[in-house]
This record gives C-alpha cells, sequence and structure tokens, in this order.
C-alpha cells in the first residue's frame, strides 16, 4: 500500500473514533414537494433533507484552530475549498481524503456543520498572495496523460497555462474523483452526516466562469473569448454536465446532502433568448439541485443577477415548478456599514434560502463586531425554514433607489403589503440625503428624501434607509396587509409587531379580520414624539380569521391593516411587520397589583370559573379583600380572606369593576375567553363602578360612543401612583383620561338610565 494512502487512513479512523462522540447517523433523503394549488399561496422549498441540520451563515474559507465557534459566533458552520490536486495527487484512483476529513471532524468538534468545495481552477494570483494556490486545481497527472487537459496562453505568451475546461479527459477523470468523494461519504456515514451541503465546481474560483474580467486574470478571460474561442453553448454544456455528474454521484448513492450550483457569473451571455445563467439554472433545478448565487449585495441589480434564482426559490404553484434549495455568497468587502449588512440579509431572505456564506472575514471581525451579530443572527434565524417552522412571517416595507439597481418593492417573507386596495396606496420615503457607492464609485442622490424622517442627519438609523408611509392627504389612511394562505391555516391566535416612527403625538390603529369583525381593533398606538423608530410590544389577538375579509387588493380581500386614523399632522412611517400565528390557546391579561394602595380593576376576559377564589387563585398568598358595588341597589358586597362569615362578594365577572387590595405587590393573571359582547346597565341614581370587558384599548370618546347622549363623566385609579383621572363630558380642559385600558376598572356617572354594550 503506498505510504501516504497508508497514513491518510490511520488519520481518518482516529478522526471517526473522535467524530462519532460528537455526531448522529445518517438522515434520510427528503419527501417529494407536496403542491396543493391554493389561491394566492407558495409551496414551501425543497429544503435540507429530513434530519439534516445546518440552515444558516456559514463562514467562508473557514480554520477551525481560529475557534470561531457557536453560539458566540452567530454561525452554523464552516465553507472551505480543496484543490483536487491535493486529493488525489500522485496517480489516479489515488485518493488522500486527509485534508476533508480532518476539516470536517474539526468543525463538527465546534459546533459546526462542514460544507464542502473543491478547485479545478483559481486564476492568477492577486497581489500579494501565495503564488501556490492559483493557477490549474487539477492534478498533474491528468495533463500527463493527455497534454490538452490545460492550455497555453498565446494571447499572454508568459508561460502560463489555463485549464481546458472541455477537454474529456479532464471531464472524465473529475466526474471519476467526485464519485469517489460521495462514495468515501457513504463509506463514512459519521463525517456525512456533519455535511449538509456541497458546493457544485465548474469554473474560476468555482464559480460559473473559464476566466473573469477582473484586472489580473483579463488576458486569460480574452483567450478563452477570442483565440479558443468558445462559443456560450459549448461553456453551458460544460457547466451542465458538471452538474449532471455531480446529481448522478450523490442521487445515486442515497446521500441526503444538498448541492449547490454556483451559478452567477457567465461566460458569453447567452443563446436562444435566454442568458446562460438562465439555462444552467433551470437545468439544475429541474435535476433538484440548488442554485447558489454568488453575489448579493443590498440595492444590487435584480432582473438579470437575481431573476434565474428568483424563479426556483418560491414558484407559484401554477407554473408546475419545484421550489429547488437556496444558497447565498455576501462580503465583508462588500458591507460598507452595519446598515449594509442588514438590508443585505434581508434582500436575501426574501429568497427563502438555507445557506448564506460570509466571505473575506478571515478572522471574523465582523462575526465578533456587536453591532453587526444580531444581523447574522436573523439570517440563522429565518434561514431553511418552511411555513410550518417560521417563527414569523413578515414584510419589510421598501423601495429601490430609482438612481441605480436595486430591486422593486418590498422584501417579503410569506406577508405581503398591498397597495392595490382602495385607501391603501402607500409612498415610498428614506432618510438618506445621498450616499457614496464604491462598487461603481459614483454618489447617488435618492428621488425621494422626506425630511420628516430622521430629521437629524445625526441619527440616519438603518430602519429609514427605505421605508413606506400612509399618505392621508390623497385620502389613503390605511396600509394593508396580506398572509400567505398556508400559513397556519384556521389558527385563531396572533401576534403582531410593528416597527414605526414615533413622530407625533397622534395615533394610528391595527385592524384585524376577526373571527366576528373584520376590522376589529386589536391596539391603538398612541405616539410620543421621540423620533426614534419604535417597536410595539407584542400584540396578540386570539379571536384571528385571517381569512381575507377585508375588502379589495390583488386577491380580492386582505387579512389586516394599520389605520392612520387621519388624527394629526403626520403620516405612520412603517419599517417592517411581523405576524405570528399560535395554537388559539386561552387568553391572558397581566393585571399588576400594588400594596401601597387600593387597586381599582376589572376582568377584560370571561372567566372559566366565576368563583373568587377560582379568579385569585395565583396570587391568594397576596390577596386580602375585594369590593363591588351594584348600582342598582346602592350596596356594597365585599370578600375578606379569613372573616368566616359576611363575605358576600363570592363571584366575580367581566361586568364588574372591582376594589381589590393585596399585602404585597403582585401581578394577577387574568385568563378566559375575549367576550364577543358585553352589556353593563348603567344608572342615573349613583356611580356605576364598572369593568371594561375588552383587550382593547379605546379612547373615551369611541368607547362610549352608544351612550354618549347619557354619559356625564369618569373616574379611574392609578394604584401604583395614588392618583385619580377623570374625563367630564363638556369640559375644555383638565379631562387626563383619555383611555379606557383592559384590567382597569372605572366610575361612570349618567344623566339617564342606559344599557352600555362593549363589541369587540
Amino acid at each position: 500500500m503506498n505510504l501516504r494512502i497508508a497514513k491518510a487512513c490511520t488519520y481518518v479512523m482516529l478522526a471517526l473514533v473522535c467524530l462519532t462522540l460528537v455526531l448522529g447517523g445518517v438522515a434520510q433523503a427528503a419527501p417529494p414537494p407536496d403542491w396543493d394549488g391554493s389561491r394566492g399561496t407558495w409551496e414551501d422549498l425543497n429544503r435540507l433533507p429530513s434530519g439534516q441540520s445546518g440552515a444558516g451563515v456559514y463562514l467562508s474559507w473557514d480554520d477551525p484552530s481560529r475557534g470561531l465557534n457557536p453560539p458566540a459566533i452567530p454561525i452554523v458552520g464552516g465553507l472551505k475549498s480543496f484543490s483536487w490536486s491535493i486529493l488525489e495527487p500522485g496517480y489516479d484512483d489515488g485518493y488522500d481524503w486527509t485534508e476533508v476529513d480532518a476539516f470536517i471532524t474539526e468543525e463538527a468538534a465546534g459546533g459546526k456543520k462542514a460544507a464542502i468545495s473543491f478547485a479545478v481552477y483559481n486564476g492568477r494570483p492577486w497581489s500579494g498572495q501565495d503564488p501556490a494556490l492559483y493557477g490549474i486545481r487539477i492534478p498533474s497527472w491528468v495533463w500527463g496523460r493527455d497534454s490538452g487537459a490545460r492550455l497555453y496562453n498565446t494571447y499572454t505568451n508568459d508561460g502560463w497555462y489555463v485549464l481546458n475546461y472541455l477537454n474529456e479527459t479532464y471531464l472524465t477523470e473529475y466526474e471519476e474523483f467526485v464519485n469517489a468523494f460521495a462514495q468515501h461519504l457513504v463509506d463514512n456515514p459519521t463525517l456525512a452526516a456533519n455535511v449538509p451541503w456541497v458546493n457544485i465546481t465548474t469554473g474560476l474560483l468555482t464559480e460559473t466562469q473559464p476566466a473573469a474580467n477582473d484586472g489580473v486574470n483579463d488576458g486569460d478571460n480574452y483567450y478563452y473569448h477570442n483565440i479558443a474561442n468558445w462559443t456560450s453553448e459549448e461553456w453551458v454544456g460544460y457547466v451542465n454536465r458538471v452538474t449532471d455528474f455531480y446529481h448522478s454521484a450523490f442521487s445515486s448513492r442515497g446521500l441526503p446532502i444538498t448541492l449547490l450550483l454556483n451559478m452567477v457569473p457567465q461566460f458569453k451571455g447567452g443563446y436562444g433568448g435566454k442568458s446562460e445563467r438562465e439555462i444552467w439554472s433551470d437545468h439544475a433545478a429541474e435535476l433538484g439541485v440548488g442554485l447558489r448565487n454568488s453575489g448579493l449585495r443590498v440595492d444590487r441589480t435584480s432582473n438579470w443577477i437575481y431573476s434565474p434564482l428568483e424563479k426556483w426559490c418560491d414558484p407559484d404553484p401554477s407554473s408546475g415548478l419545484s421550489a429547488a434549495p437556496i444558497g447565498w455568497e455576501f462580503y465583508l468587502h462588500w458591507t460598507e456599514s452595519e446598515s449594509d449588512l442588514y438590508w443585505t440579509v434581508l434582500c436575501g431572505l426574501d429568497k427563502h434560502p438555507d445557506h448564506f456564506a460570509w466571505t473575506n472575514d478571515s478572522q471574523g471581525w465582523a462575526l465578533q463586531e456587536p453591532t453587526y451579530q444580531p444581523h447574522f443572527r436573523l439570517a440563522n434565524k429565518y434561514s431553511g425554514v418552511t411555513r410550518d417552522t417560521t417563527p414569523s412571517v413578515w414584510v419589510v416595507l421598501r423601495e429601490r433607489y430609482s438612481v441605480w439597481g436595486g430591486e422593486i418593492g418590498n422584501h417579503n417573507f410569506w406577508l405581503w403589503q398591498d397597495d392595490s386596495v382602495p385607501g391603501g396606496v402607500t409612498v415610498p420615503a428614506t432618510n438618506v440625503q445621498s450616499f457614496y457607492y464604491s462598487y461603481t464609485g459614483l454618489t447617488y442622490y435618492p428621488t425621494e428624501y422626506d425630511s420628516r424622517i430622521d430629521p437629524d442627519p445625526g441619527n440616519r438609523a438603518r430602519e429609514g434607509r427605505y421605508c413606506r408611509r400612509t399618505d392621508q392627504g390623497t385620502g389613503n389612511r390605511y396600509m394593508y396587509f396580506n398572509i400567505d394562505d398556508r400559513y397556519k391555516p384556521g389558527e385563531t391566535e396572533a401576534t403582531f409587531t410593528v416597527t414605526y416612527f414615533d413622530k407625533g403625538t397622534d395615533q394610528w390603529r391595527l385592524e384585524y379580520d376577526a373571527i366576528s369583525n373584520a376590522y376589529k381593533v386589536a391596539a391603538t398606538i398612541t405616539k410620543s414624539n421621540t423620533n426614534t423608530w419604535v417597536t410595539t410590544s407584542p400584540i396578540t389577538v386570539y379571536d384571528a380569521r385571517l381569512n381575507n375579509n377585508q375588502s379589495g387588493g390583488a386577491y380580492g380581500g386582505v387579512d389586516f391593516r394599520i389605520n392612520s386614523m387621519n388624527d394629526g399632522a403626520y403620516d405612520e412611517y412603517i419599517h417592517i411587520v411581523h405576524v405570528t400565528k399560535g395554537s388559539g390557546g386561552t387568553p391572558t391579561h397581566d393585571i399588576p397589583l400594588s400594596a401601597e394602595n387600593a387597586n381599582l380593576i376589572s376582568l377584560p376576559l370571561t372567566p372559566g370559573d366565576t368563583s373568587l377564589e377560582v379568579v385569585f387563585e395565583d396570587i391568594w398568598t397576596q390577596f386580602e379583600k375585594a369590593y363591588a358595588y351594584n348600582a342598582a341597589t346602592g350596596t356594597w358586597t365585599s370578600y375578606e380572606k379569613g372573616e368566616p362569615y359576611g363575605n358576600d362578594l363570592t363571584s366575580v365577572n367581566e361586568e364588574m369593576g372591582l376594589w381589590v387590595y393585596v399585602n404585597s405587590g403582585c401581578t394577577l393573571q387574568a385568563s378566559g375567553s375575549e367576550p364577543s359582547s358585553t352589556a353593563i346597565p348603567l344608572y342615573s341614581s349613583n356611580a356605576n363602578l364598572v369593568s371594561w370587558p375588552s383587550l382593547d384599548t379605546r379612547s373615551v370618546e369611541s368607547a362610549l360612543s352608544g351612550i354618549w347622549g347619557q354619559f356625564e363623566k369618569a373616574y379611574a385609579y392609578n394604584a401604583a401612583t395614588g392618583t385619580w383621572t377623570s374625563y367630564e363630558k363638556g369640559e375644555p380642559y383638565g379631562n387626563d383620561l383619555t383611555q379606557f385600558e383592559p384590567g382597569r376598572g372605572y366610575w361612570i356617572y349618567v344623566n339617564a338610565n342606559c344599557t352600555w354594550t362593549i363589541s369587540n
């Protein structure tokens, strides 16, 4: 046995012993896609095979010895390219997988997956680069057997050889090499379990061009184009042939490993009315091979760079296409700011990817930078998810800068904002006055600059780099949204969050399609004029229908809207909206209780058991006593813990206001169902101690609109501060009670007997 091979076997056996301690077995193949053709929906991607993990951010050219490992570093794995010439160095079939196996083993020890790529030609070295890593990376015995496997560049005539990708000997041996690697993984399942994806290498630096027009390889690029005079058809045929034998090598062995074709850049452009990129992307995706775009950047032109990939990332079921796995390469040297990274990640997530490969950050500077890390974690969070597993669906409100490149419209993650609904036409806006783009070397001036966003030039927050706003001045006070119909259909629990620009002191509402009301108010947000971007607290509802019952839109109906209410000088500027649907469990609401003062509260939900002991069971050790007042009879009822007699307040419900005393501060968690409608009788002979039986917050005028003719005044008490607030109708000043809130009780006075009906 060859001594090097014998040593390699020893190393591999030792590696396998170590690796067995940290890795599991081989996963099974992925099930076929399940299309159902529903209206307005998109099929989930054919993502990582069942049982495989590893979706997220990878560090390109990772060196495991640097210790850039999760969870401190927000990556899930490393990507490394290995020269074929090192792995089959001395003779045909003389494989030495030592370096590959060691990389997989070391990555596993650091809690990372190992993505693999092979190099066949790396072109000419750049200034300061090690020449030994460049040039032809296939074994020398290949061109020793067939001198035509390499071509002397007669254009530069400087002693440089380029790879003859079209040479049959090279292609035959390359296919044999790929099959040998696939078999090596089959023979070593513990290793295979830690390899989630393999990059299909075709051309220069693993990409889909023979050489680049980049200032260093220009002469080689000219040679391929004009001296060798290869045609576009010849080059596409080569790329497709390589794709075919990678696919055959892995699929024939049942390896549950994703293959990704580096589907950019191009050679000569295309033929037959299609670009080369489109032709070989279609060919790969039709086989189930994934597409990896090596040029992700915010604002980059989309129609010719991203379109071939977008066709396969989330196809409409009516197209008959099955979704393909998606990968991105993005770069430190193209990230000129933290904002660039954030928007680049959002642009990539819009295509529902499985993988990101972070490049040119060999020391992990950006991966360790605290302001950058959240954006890598964002990429990890939403990579490789389906509609069934995504943490949320979301839409980022934006429009491209029309001055140069960029994709048109919002970034969507199974949630869309719809400008086609009457009254819901939005306006794109930005806080950028001008920007220098190093990729083109030019300064750009966005066509719309709205000085009301981030008016301080030193506060150009990333959220305002792009956004959209309502347009009340033209009758467009709404912003409408539609959720993919197959995102947890039938679930009635939904949580919304909205990131908005806090300008002005007016209000806006989130109104959703509820079971009983297509325009039910989920929350009313009062702005505080901080001139900053603010994210709402989670807004959870338990009666969500979200079945396109708000009228209008491209599909005849939408799911929810933002209502700017025409109540102030400012429109609503929105950055991002998230929706998470849940199982529709029992609603709850937390009511803080103070030991310093009596607490004037009410139950916003109908309790399943109205017994006082059950309602206050969770805080029974803090509970002391409670009082209720009956305005019809002018009498009080009470319950005092520990008193054996006289406790006539034994049952409480969502119609009652309650005075509650506790011996230490605590939180009462009210639970039950939200009443669809509550009718509370009010009497003019006495003050009425009443509840607010709703999870909504509404203005006094809105809450009491049904009895406005009888209403006189209302009072609320804040136990935390020991202060009263009030609203007296007809008084122009001093009304500091502005809204009714869940969990609080109120004293209400009326001038005639009436019934106050609160509908949810």
